[in-house]
């Protein structure tokens, strides 16, 4: 993984690594080059063990785990199709679930995949499949009015957010100007977007940052822009904006209704966004190319429980950072590199709260991971992962 040759996504966060060393069969020694906050974090998160006579037989190593998967936890994967999906079948050898709390209870999983929702609601109705998840509010609030099924929403470390390019990294420098950031945030209702939007019912709710507080190092003491509609308009008139303006408001998968919400919101402050609707490849691709005018997305906090994952990923440098705000790029410095953790939520209270009062990235709302699933089916809720549960989390009643 460290070899500067080989390319794979997220990198950046096993640079730390200095090296490593094979001490025997079952063990392993990380040397990193500087006491590093998340090293464990990334360790238990980030790091996967790749056993080298498996991984050699590929050419590609790319494809160690995508043609024939290994597994070594609760489940093992009997087998592998992209049109029939995965069946996963319960490790009666699994030695350590009861320790770590992943005791498989259903014996076996298929997962199929179905790209179309409408074609997922009708295999739940037809008994087709027994969970679907991701369900677009309304369809999901329906079919829990069913007795045979049940609307479940469980809290993940995913969250809505809006930002702007405030660096003027894009041919359009309208963004540059603090005013207008701030009214656009103001012309946003988050109170109707949880309401009326975003599905996961009383697991919604607005945020005030961009980070939640069981993540370590987080905290805040200031709030975003509060609900204004009137004010927003004014305020974009004093900006040189008295009839409005036009710009394009980009989303990728996950995020496209709440966007659109948002864009009808502006429409009482003439402000007129054209959407622009992407996967997430193509969304990355447009951010590197200098073209994000405007964003509406969804984040799931880089994985790990450490306030770092936003400012590490959006600030400093990146192909994220539209802001080149050199006080944020200082305290990211700063919380990626004491061990002390009272004093990185001090670092990361100020990171906060300067998103906050220069508003470069507005905090909208959770994002809870939403399913619908058979009436007969139990899911235990309050797993972090940004699936929103373990395979180990379901059971039969």
């Amino acid at each position: 993984m460290l070899d500067k040759k080989k390319k794979y996504r997220f990198k950046r966060n096993t640079m730390f690594i200095k090296n490593a060393e094979k001490l025997g069969k079952y063990k392993v020694r990380l040397t990193a080059k500087k006491a590093t906050p998340v090293d464990m974090a990334r360790y238990a998160l980030s790091l996967r063990i790749r056993p080298q006579h498996a991984m050699a037989k590929f050419k590609n190593w790319h494809d160690f785990g995508r043609k024939n998967p290994v597994g070594t936890g609760p489940y093992k994967v009997a087998s592998l199709d992209k049109n029939k999906g995965i069946v996963l079948e319960r490790n009666e050898n699994f030695g350590h679930g009861k320790e770590a709390g992943l005791i498989p209870k259903v014996k076996r999983i298929h997962a199929i995949p179905i790209p179309d929702v409408q074609t997922q609601v009708a295999q739940m109705l037809t008994g087709g499949v027994d969970l679907i998840k991701a369900v677009p509010k309304d369809q999901a609030e329906e079919l829990d009015k069913d007795a045979r099924f049940t609307m479940s929403a469980t809290q993940s470390l995913v969250y809505f957010y809006l930002a702007f390019d405030a660096a003027g990294r894009t041919k359009n420098k309208t963004f540059t100007d603090k005013r207008v950031r701030k009214a656009l945030m103001m012309a946003v209702d988050r109170e109707s977007l949880v309401k009326n939007v975003i599905a996961g019912g009383s697991e919604v709710r607005t945020i005030d940052a961009t980070c939640f507080k069981v993540q370590q190092g987080c905290d805040w003491s200031s709030k975003p822009v509060g609900y204004d509609p009137v004010a927003a308009k004014k305020l974009l008139a004093e900006a040189g904006f008295p009839n409005g303006l036009d710009f394009t408001l980009s989303s990728f998968s996950g995020a496209h209704q709440v966007s659109e919400a948002v864009a009808g919101q502006w429409r009482k402050i003439g402000v007129r966004a054209k959407l622009f609707r992407m996967t997430f490849g193509s969304y990355r691709k447009r951010q590197r190319d200098n073209k994000q005018v405007a964003l509406l997305g969804r984040y799931s906090s880089g994985g790990v429980p450490d306030a770092s994952a936003l400012t590490g990923f959006y600030f400093g440098g990146t192909a994220r950072d539209y802001y080149h705000d050199e006080v944020l790029n200082k305290l990211n410095r700063a919380g990626m590199s004491t061990m002390d953790v009272n004093e990185r939520k001090k670092i990361y209270r100020q990171a906060m709260d300067r998103m906050n009062n220069e508003h470069l990235i507005f905090p909208i709302a959770t994002n809870p991971a939403v399913f619908v699933h058979v009436s007969g089916l139990n899911m235990k809720k309050g797993s972090l992962s940004n699936y929103g549960i373990e395979p180990t989390d379901l059971s039969w009643k």
